[in-house]
């Protein structure tokens, strides 16, 4: 599991940026950044490549949603003391128990 520290001030941007819609387009979220497109884009494929992101393309334009895993480890890294120290949310141990 991911944690705060394996995340870089960019890639978290990404993900809050990401959380409050359903669906982004990618110049929209390049512009929403405001700066350079290039660390944009690692932080995308970097999102991506650990689904936390998924790219989607309806009707032919690049689009990006925030996953579950991307969802949970945002949230996570706003709240580091919510994990345990085996690794686990709370969220995990109280879906363990349900």
């Amino acid at each position: 599991m991911l944690t705060e520290k394996e995340f870089t001030e960019k890639e978290i941007s990404v993900l809050e940026m990401i959380n409050g819609r359903l669906l982004i387009r990618r110049s929209e979220l390049k512009n929403g950044m405001g700066d350079g497109p290039d660390g944009v884009y690692t932080a995308i494929q970097k999102l991506v490549s650990i689904d936390c992101l998924k790219m989607v393309e309806p009707m032919g334009e690049k689009c990006f949603v925030i996953t579950k895993k991307g969802s949970r480890h945002l949230r996570e890294a706003r709240n580091p003391e919510s994990v345990k120290a085996d690794g686990e949310t709370l969220g995990q141990r109280i879906r363990m128990f349900k």
